[in-house]
């Protein structure tokens, strides 16, 4: 370290090419003069300057480091290229189907039906069947699509006897089936959380040991009779329909229900209108909210 080299530096720093021989005590470009500017600016704080101490009482200011970015996990995060996008927007999804010409009814399900590659698809895809010139009599056709390449399902109004064909697609959220000629459902779609199963012929509560993730079961408008006990294996369920059924209950096979759906701490609408029960037994309303979870908001629609 040479306090002499040091002192020549400052002065061409701050514009000052004074020889030494003028620097001394007492001069206005001295090293006392220097110090005490120093020391000023210091105090002042100006630009948030920190200061190091030289072995002769030199001070320099110094810029403050910028602290590294933190991630959300405590790591040190990579400063990102000006222009790089940070967000992601999702885009809007393609038809997945290819519009049915009019005057022509498709009905079975065939490659040319597709107007995307579902087989390559990253995602799983929504496919709708409903009131498209479709008349589906069977889902077999569905059979060539991966596993888990299907996320929602509407096959409504058209002439299914089963459901056979869609096994395999464990990503399945939410399964319409209305206006078909089903009698019996075997489901395995442990991420299903709506099924519609209206308009259809079912004699009997479906076995629900595979759906245990339903939030909303609409079984409105078969040929059911019988118990309510397959409902008990759908603890998150808040809407249950099964309105305009053959249910023909009396008081105790009433109560004796209900106490299947108490189970049900989180359902929040209730319909059983246009059954049987609901006009042969007096104070219907009064025995179904009182044997209710306090959850409940509508019955019947009101």
């Amino acid at each position: 370290y040479d306090p002499s080299l040091m002192k020549r530096f400052k002065n061409w720093f701050l514009g000052d090419d004074t020889s030494e021989e003028g620097e001394g005590e007492g001069h206005p470009n001295g090293t006392e003069a220097l110090n005490e500017a120093d020391h000023t600016a210091a105090a002042s704080g100006g630009f948030g300057a920190q200061t190091f101490a030289s072995p002769r009482d030199d001070v320099y200011d110094v810029p403050p480091a910028l602290p590294p970015r933190r991630g959300k996990r405590g790591g040190e995060q990579r400063p990102q290229p000006i222009g790089r996008r940070t967000s992601w927007i999702r885009r809007g999804r393609p038809e997945a189907l290819v519009p049915v010409p009019p005057g022509q009814v498709i009905e079975d399900i065939t490659p040319e039906c597709f107007a995307i590659d579902v087989l390559s698809a990253k995602h799983p895809v929504e496919l709708d069947f409903s009131g498209q010139g479709y008349r589906l009599r069977s889902l077999e056709g569905l059979r060539s699509l991966r596993d888990g390449a299907l996320a929602r399902l509407d096959v409504s109004d058209c002439v299914l006897e089963q459901l056979a064909g869609i096994e395999g697609f464990f990503a399945l959220e939410k399964l319409i089936a209305n206006g078909n000629k089903l009698r019996h459902v075997m489901l395995a779609f442990p991420r299903l959380r709506i099924l519609e199963l209206r308009n259809n012929e079912l004699d009997a509560i479906p076995d629900l040991r595979g759906v245990g993730s339903l939030v909303e079961l609409d079984l409105s408008f078969n040929k059911m009779d019988g118990t309510l006990q397959g409902v008990a294996f759908c603890p998150r369920l808040r809407v249950f329909r099964v309105a305009g059924n053959s249910f023909s209950w009396d008081r105790y096979k009433l109560v004796d229900n209900l106490t299947h759906i108490h189970a049900l701490k989180k359902l929040s609408q209730l319909d059983f209108s246009d059954n049987p029960f609901v006009d042969s037994i007096e104070d219907y309303r009064l025995w179904v909210l009182s044997n209710m979870p306090g959850s409940l908001d509508l019955l019947d629609g009101w």
